[in-house]
Protein backbone atom coordinates (compact mmCIF):
# COMPACT_ATOMS: atom_id res chain seq x y z
CA UNK A 1 0.00 0.00 0.00
CA UNK A 2 0.97 3.52 -0.27
CA UNK A 3 0.26 6.87 0.73
CA UNK A 4 0.73 10.39 -0.91
CA UNK A 5 0.76 13.87 -0.17
CA UNK A 6 0.99 16.85 -2.59
CA UNK A 7 1.41 20.41 -1.51
CA UNK A 8 1.24 23.99 -2.96
CA UNK A 9 4.32 25.96 -1.35
CA UNK A 10 3.76 29.19 -2.56
CA UNK A 11 3.37 29.78 -5.93
CA UNK A 12 6.38 28.69 -7.28
CA UNK A 13 6.97 26.06 -4.91
CA UNK A 14 5.30 22.52 -4.27
CA UNK A 15 5.99 19.46 -2.40
CA UNK A 16 5.07 15.51 -3.44
CA UNK A 17 6.07 13.54 -0.87
CA UNK A 18 4.51 9.82 0.07
CA UNK A 19 5.47 6.59 1.30
CA UNK A 20 4.82 2.65 -0.24
CA UNK A 21 4.97 -0.04 1.85
CA UNK A 22 5.74 -3.75 0.01
CA UNK A 23 5.73 -6.94 1.68
CA UNK A 24 7.87 -9.38 -0.24
CA UNK A 25 7.02 -13.45 0.42
CA UNK A 26 8.89 -16.31 -1.64
CA UNK A 27 8.44 -19.94 -0.74
CA UNK A 28 10.33 -22.90 -2.75
CA UNK A 29 10.52 -26.37 -2.18
CA UNK A 30 12.33 -28.90 -4.21
CA UNK A 31 15.07 -31.83 -4.13
CA UNK A 32 18.50 -32.12 -4.46
CA UNK A 33 19.76 -35.59 -6.81
CA UNK A 34 23.00 -36.65 -5.29
CA UNK A 35 23.74 -39.50 -8.77
CA UNK A 36 26.09 -40.68 -6.73
CA UNK A 37 24.55 -41.65 -3.47
CA UNK A 38 21.36 -42.24 -5.42
CA UNK A 39 19.81 -40.37 -2.73
CA UNK A 40 17.38 -37.50 -2.73
CA UNK A 41 17.42 -34.71 -0.34
CA UNK A 42 14.88 -31.58 0.13
CA UNK A 43 15.51 -28.52 -0.46
CA UNK A 44 13.35 -25.61 1.10
CA UNK A 45 14.01 -21.81 2.06
CA UNK A 46 12.08 -19.08 2.07
CA UNK A 47 12.24 -14.75 2.17
CA UNK A 48 9.60 -12.76 4.06
CA UNK A 49 10.45 -9.09 4.37
CA UNK A 50 8.64 -5.89 4.79
CA UNK A 51 10.11 -2.71 2.54
CA UNK A 52 9.47 0.81 3.36
CA UNK A 53 10.16 3.26 0.21
CA UNK A 54 9.64 6.65 1.32
CA UNK A 55 9.97 9.63 -1.49
CA UNK A 56 9.96 13.17 -1.27
CA UNK A 57 10.07 15.81 -4.38
CA UNK A 58 10.20 19.20 -4.59
CA UNK A 59 9.40 21.63 -7.36
CA UNK A 60 10.83 25.14 -7.81
CA UNK A 61 9.44 27.29 -10.63
CA UNK A 62 11.32 30.47 -10.16
CA UNK A 63 10.24 31.58 -14.01
CA UNK A 64 7.99 29.89 -16.51
CA UNK A 65 10.49 28.77 -18.66
CA UNK A 66 13.00 27.72 -15.25
CA UNK A 67 12.39 24.51 -13.08
CA UNK A 68 14.45 22.90 -10.72
CA UNK A 69 13.37 19.94 -8.72
CA UNK A 70 15.68 18.23 -5.89
CA UNK A 71 14.30 14.43 -4.55
CA UNK A 72 14.71 11.79 -2.46
CA UNK A 73 13.83 8.28 -3.11
CA UNK A 74 14.68 5.20 -1.59
CA UNK A 75 14.16 2.00 -4.25
CA UNK A 76 14.71 -1.97 -4.30
CA UNK A 77 15.73 -4.16 -6.54
CA UNK A 78 14.75 -7.87 -5.82
CA UNK A 79 17.03 -10.83 -7.09
CA UNK A 80 16.12 -12.78 -10.16
CA UNK A 81 13.94 -15.84 -9.06
CA UNK A 82 16.44 -18.01 -10.87
CA UNK A 83 19.13 -16.56 -8.73
CA UNK A 84 17.78 -17.82 -5.19
CA UNK A 85 16.63 -21.25 -6.53
CA UNK A 86 18.30 -23.81 -4.53
CA UNK A 87 20.10 -25.28 -8.14
CA UNK A 88 23.40 -26.81 -9.08
CA UNK A 89 24.13 -27.32 -12.90
CA UNK A 90 27.05 -29.01 -14.83
CA UNK A 91 28.24 -28.51 -17.87
CA UNK A 92 30.72 -30.91 -18.65
CA UNK A 93 31.44 -29.77 -22.37
CA UNK A 94 31.88 -26.05 -21.46
CA UNK A 95 33.58 -27.17 -18.11
CA UNK A 96 30.94 -24.51 -16.12
CA UNK A 97 29.23 -25.30 -13.24
CA UNK A 98 26.31 -23.18 -11.74
CA UNK A 99 24.94 -22.16 -8.66
CA UNK A 100 21.84 -20.90 -7.27
CA UNK A 101 22.46 -18.36 -3.90
CA UNK A 102 19.09 -19.27 -1.88
CA UNK A 103 19.85 -16.30 0.66
CA UNK A 104 20.95 -13.56 -1.33
CA UNK A 105 18.97 -10.33 -0.55
CA UNK A 106 17.49 -7.80 -2.31
CA UNK A 107 19.41 -4.41 -3.11
CA UNK A 108 18.39 -1.28 -1.42
CA UNK A 109 18.94 2.28 -2.90
CA UNK A 110 19.13 5.66 -1.85
CA UNK A 111 18.64 8.09 -3.92
CA UNK A 112 19.21 12.06 -3.92
CA UNK A 113 18.74 14.01 -7.07
CA UNK A 114 19.01 17.64 -8.32
CA UNK A 115 17.79 18.55 -11.79
CA UNK A 116 17.54 22.01 -13.62
CA UNK A 117 15.65 22.58 -16.85
CA UNK A 118 15.24 25.64 -18.92
CA UNK A 119 12.95 25.93 -21.86
CA UNK A 120 13.35 27.72 -24.42
CA UNK A 121 9.98 28.25 -26.04
CA UNK A 122 8.00 25.05 -27.31
CA UNK A 123 10.83 23.68 -29.22
CA UNK A 124 13.89 23.56 -26.91
CA UNK A 125 15.23 22.34 -23.42
CA UNK A 126 18.51 22.67 -21.56
CA UNK A 127 18.94 20.40 -18.63
CA UNK A 128 21.59 19.62 -16.31
CA UNK A 129 21.47 17.86 -12.89
CA UNK A 130 23.79 15.96 -10.32
CA UNK A 131 22.54 12.58 -8.51
CA UNK A 132 23.90 10.05 -5.85
CA UNK A 133 22.84 6.65 -5.15
CA UNK A 134 23.87 4.67 -1.57
CA UNK A 135 23.46 1.06 -2.75
CA UNK A 136 23.25 -1.52 -0.63
CA UNK A 137 23.63 -5.45 -0.81
CA UNK A 138 24.15 -4.85 -4.71
CA UNK A 139 24.18 -8.05 -6.52
CA UNK A 140 27.18 -9.55 -8.14
CA UNK A 141 28.09 -12.54 -10.62
CA UNK A 142 30.86 -14.29 -8.72
CA UNK A 143 33.02 -16.38 -11.28
CA UNK A 144 35.99 -18.54 -10.14
CA UNK A 145 37.57 -21.66 -11.01
CA UNK A 146 36.78 -24.83 -8.91
CA UNK A 147 38.80 -28.21 -9.01
CA UNK A 148 37.66 -31.74 -10.74
CA UNK A 149 37.57 -32.52 -7.16
CA UNK A 150 35.30 -29.98 -6.23
CA UNK A 151 33.20 -30.80 -9.09
CA UNK A 152 32.85 -34.60 -9.63
CA UNK A 153 30.59 -35.02 -7.04
CA UNK A 154 27.80 -33.17 -9.10
CA UNK A 155 28.83 -36.29 -12.08
CA UNK A 156 27.91 -39.34 -12.49
CA UNK A 157 30.84 -41.53 -13.00
CA UNK A 158 31.07 -44.33 -16.31
CA UNK A 159 30.91 -47.06 -13.63
CA UNK A 160 26.88 -45.66 -12.49
CA UNK A 161 26.32 -44.70 -16.30
CA UNK A 162 27.66 -48.02 -17.94
CA UNK A 163 24.89 -49.71 -14.65
CA UNK A 164 21.65 -47.58 -16.21
CA UNK A 165 18.39 -48.60 -17.98
CA UNK A 166 17.70 -45.74 -18.90
CA UNK A 167 20.42 -44.95 -21.69
CA UNK A 168 21.08 -46.15 -24.87
CA UNK A 169 24.76 -47.68 -25.72
CA UNK A 170 25.47 -44.83 -27.96
CA UNK A 171 24.39 -42.36 -25.41
CA UNK A 172 26.41 -43.92 -22.41
CA UNK A 173 29.61 -44.43 -24.67
CA UNK A 174 28.96 -40.14 -25.99
CA UNK A 175 29.04 -39.37 -21.78
CA UNK A 176 31.76 -41.43 -21.11
CA UNK A 177 34.01 -40.05 -23.79
CA UNK A 178 33.03 -36.54 -22.50
CA UNK A 179 33.95 -37.55 -19.13
CA UNK A 180 37.52 -38.77 -19.63
CA UNK A 181 38.28 -35.90 -21.38
CA UNK A 182 36.88 -33.35 -18.58
CA UNK A 183 38.63 -35.79 -15.60
CA UNK A 184 40.94 -33.70 -14.03
CA UNK A 185 40.29 -30.58 -15.41
CA UNK A 186 38.81 -27.13 -13.69
CA UNK A 187 35.76 -25.72 -14.28
CA UNK A 188 34.83 -22.16 -14.31
CA UNK A 189 31.73 -21.61 -11.66
CA UNK A 190 29.31 -18.67 -11.63
CA UNK A 191 26.59 -18.24 -8.56
CA UNK A 192 25.06 -14.53 -7.86
CA UNK A 193 25.52 -13.02 -4.73
CA UNK A 194 25.83 -9.54 -2.52
CA UNK A 195 28.80 -7.35 -2.80
CA UNK A 196 28.37 -4.98 -0.04
CA UNK A 197 27.76 -1.37 -0.22
CA UNK A 198 28.60 1.25 -2.62
CA UNK A 199 28.00 5.01 -3.80
CA UNK A 200 26.91 5.86 -7.05
CA UNK A 201 27.77 9.74 -8.05
CA UNK A 202 26.89 10.94 -11.36
CA UNK A 203 26.51 14.27 -13.63
CA UNK A 204 23.96 14.27 -16.71
CA UNK A 205 23.93 16.67 -19.19
CA UNK A 206 20.76 17.12 -21.77
CA UNK A 207 19.96 19.57 -24.74
CA UNK A 208 17.31 19.34 -27.16
CA UNK A 209 16.10 21.96 -29.94
CA UNK A 210 14.37 22.49 -33.14
CA UNK A 211 16.42 25.08 -35.53
CA UNK A 212 13.42 26.75 -36.28
CA UNK A 213 15.42 29.64 -36.63
CA UNK A 214 17.16 28.57 -39.78
CA UNK A 215 15.53 29.84 -43.42
CA UNK A 216 13.40 27.46 -45.39
CA UNK A 217 14.09 24.31 -45.33
CA UNK A 218 16.80 23.86 -42.38
CA UNK A 219 14.15 25.10 -40.41
CA UNK A 220 12.73 21.58 -39.92
CA UNK A 221 15.97 20.06 -38.51
CA UNK A 222 16.10 19.65 -35.03
CA UNK A 223 18.79 18.37 -32.65
CA UNK A 224 19.04 16.28 -29.04
CA UNK A 225 21.91 14.98 -26.99
CA UNK A 226 22.44 13.84 -23.60
CA UNK A 227 25.50 12.69 -21.70
CA UNK A 228 25.81 11.49 -18.17
CA UNK A 229 29.16 10.69 -16.20
CA UNK A 230 29.32 8.06 -13.15
CA UNK A 231 31.74 7.74 -10.07
CA UNK A 232 32.06 4.60 -8.27
CA UNK A 233 33.15 4.53 -4.42
CA UNK A 234 33.17 0.50 -3.65
CA UNK A 235 34.08 1.17 -0.24
CA UNK A 236 37.23 -0.69 -0.51
CA UNK A 237 34.78 -4.19 -1.15
CA UNK A 238 36.05 -7.26 -2.31
CA UNK A 239 33.14 -7.04 -5.27
CA UNK A 240 32.81 -4.07 -7.13
CA UNK A 241 29.74 -2.54 -8.30
CA UNK A 242 28.78 -3.65 -11.94
CA UNK A 243 26.83 -2.51 -14.68
CA UNK A 244 27.76 1.25 -14.89
CA UNK A 245 29.03 3.25 -17.43
CA UNK A 246 32.03 5.69 -16.71
CA UNK A 247 30.41 7.56 -19.62
CA UNK A 248 27.32 7.37 -21.86
CA UNK A 249 26.64 9.49 -24.87
CA UNK A 250 23.44 9.84 -26.54
CA UNK A 251 22.90 12.40 -29.93
CA UNK A 252 20.72 12.45 -32.90
CA UNK A 253 20.23 14.79 -35.59
CA UNK A 254 16.04 14.41 -37.11
CA UNK A 255 14.31 16.22 -39.90
CA UNK A 256 10.52 16.82 -39.95
CA UNK A 257 8.37 17.86 -42.94
CA UNK A 258 4.51 16.56 -43.44
CA UNK A 259 6.25 14.39 -46.63
CA UNK A 260 9.52 13.04 -45.16
CA UNK A 261 11.27 12.62 -41.51
CA UNK A 262 14.40 11.01 -41.25
CA UNK A 263 16.71 10.47 -38.42
CA UNK A 264 20.31 9.74 -37.32
CA UNK A 265 21.20 8.77 -34.14
CA UNK A 266 24.54 7.69 -32.28
CA UNK A 267 25.07 5.86 -28.97
CA UNK A 268 28.15 5.43 -26.73
CA UNK A 269 28.91 3.41 -23.80
CA UNK A 270 31.95 2.98 -21.78
CA UNK A 271 33.29 0.21 -20.96
CA UNK A 272 31.72 -1.18 -17.50
CA UNK A 273 32.41 -4.60 -15.40
CA UNK A 274 29.83 -7.61 -15.55
CA UNK A 275 30.99 -10.23 -13.05
CA UNK A 276 33.46 -10.07 -10.48
CA UNK A 277 36.01 -13.07 -10.40
CA UNK A 278 37.57 -14.14 -7.44
CA UNK A 279 40.66 -12.28 -8.36
CA UNK A 280 41.20 -9.81 -10.89
CA UNK A 281 42.31 -12.07 -14.13
CA UNK A 282 38.25 -13.90 -13.77
CA UNK A 283 36.84 -10.63 -14.09
CA UNK A 284 34.26 -9.83 -17.22
CA UNK A 285 34.00 -6.58 -18.85
CA UNK A 286 31.60 -5.48 -21.35
CA UNK A 287 33.76 -3.14 -23.90
CA UNK A 288 32.81 0.35 -25.15
CA UNK A 289 30.62 0.04 -27.91
CA UNK A 290 29.26 2.98 -30.20
CA UNK A 291 26.27 2.59 -32.83
CA UNK A 292 25.29 4.38 -35.60
CA UNK A 293 21.60 3.57 -36.53
CA UNK A 294 19.36 5.74 -39.51
CA UNK A 295 15.90 5.74 -40.61
CA UNK A 296 13.51 7.59 -42.70
CA UNK A 297 9.85 7.40 -43.51
CA UNK A 298 8.14 8.32 -46.71
CA UNK A 299 4.30 9.57 -46.56
CA UNK A 300 2.85 9.12 -49.80
CA UNK A 301 -0.58 9.13 -49.16
CA UNK A 302 -2.37 9.75 -45.82
CA UNK A 303 -2.57 5.81 -45.24
CA UNK A 304 0.74 4.62 -47.23
CA UNK A 305 3.62 4.92 -45.62
CA UNK A 306 7.39 3.95 -47.31
CA UNK A 307 9.84 3.21 -44.45
CA UNK A 308 13.46 1.86 -44.31
CA UNK A 309 16.11 2.08 -41.41
CA UNK A 310 19.60 0.96 -41.05
CA UNK A 311 21.42 0.02 -37.90
CA UNK A 312 24.84 -1.00 -36.99
CA UNK A 313 26.49 1.56 -39.70
CA UNK A 314 29.77 1.74 -37.52
CA UNK A 315 29.48 -2.41 -37.79
CA UNK A 316 30.05 -2.70 -33.62
CA UNK A 317 30.22 -5.83 -32.28
CA UNK A 318 27.19 -7.46 -31.10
Amino acid sequence: GYVMSTQKLGDKMSLLSGLRAEQTRIDYHGFEYFERAETFDEVSANQDYVSLLPGVHLKYMPTSKSVFRLAYTKTISRPNYRDIVPYTKCDINDLEISFGTPDIKPTLAHNFDLLGEYYMGSTGLISAGIFMKNIRDYEVQIIDVLPWEEVSPYLPTPDEINARTDNTEEQKADYIKRYNKAEGKDFESFMPGNGGNANLYGVEVAFQKKLDFLPGALGNFSVYANFTHNWVDNKDNEYELSGTAEDILNASLAYDSKRFSARISYNYTADFLTSNGQSEQYDVFYDKVSYLDANIDIFITKKLVFFASANNLLNELQ
